[in-house]
C-alpha cells in the first residue's frame, strides 16, 4: 500500500492531537516510541501510540513501563482507561499489559474496545 499521499492528513491529525488540552505524552528516552493519553469525561483514553520502527517492540516496551504508574493514577482518580483499535492483536496486547483490562469487539466494522475500570483497595489484578 502506498501511504505517502496521506502524509499531509496524517501530519495534520498529529498536530491536532498534540494541541488537545488534557493530553499527556509518554515518550522513550530514545524518542523512538510515544503514547498519547487524553483525559475526558469518559475517562483516560489512549488516543495514539507510535513507534519509529514498527514491529521491534519499542511501543510495547513503552506501554509496559508506563502502565504501572498510569493504572495506579487512574485507580487513585477513580477513572477508567480505555482505547479503541481496529487491531485484535493490539487489543489483546493492551489487555495483557494493563492489569484488569477487558478487550471486546465493539461495533460492526471490526473495532475493538479495551477498557480498564479503576480498582479499589483489596482487588487483585
Amino acid at each position: 500500500m502506498v501511504w505517502w499521499p496521506l502524509w499531509p492528513v496524517l501530519a495534520l491529525t498529529q498536530i491536532l492531537l498534540f494541541d488537545q488540552s488534557g493530553t499527556r505524552y509518554y515518550v522513550t528516552q530514545e524518542r523512538d516510541a510515544a503514547v498519547a493519553v487524553v483525559s475526558s469525561a469518559s475517562g483516560w483514553k489512549i488516543i495514539d501510540h507510535v513507534a519509529r520502527n514498527i514491529g521491534q517492540g519499542r511501543g510495547a516496551s513503552l506501554l509496559a513501563r508506563v502502565s504501572p504508574a498510569l493504572t495506579a493514577a487512574a485507580d487513585r482518580a477513580g477513572t477508567i482507561i480505555w482505547a479503541r483499535t481496529r487491531s485484535k492483536k493490539l487489543a489483546m496486547r493492551w489487555e495483557a499489559t494493563f492489569p484488569g483490562t477487558v478487550a471486546s469487539e465493539n461495533g460492526p466494522f471490526g473495532w475493538w474496545r479495551v477498557e480498564r475500570a479503576p480498582m479499589t483497595m483489596g482487588e487483585d489484578a
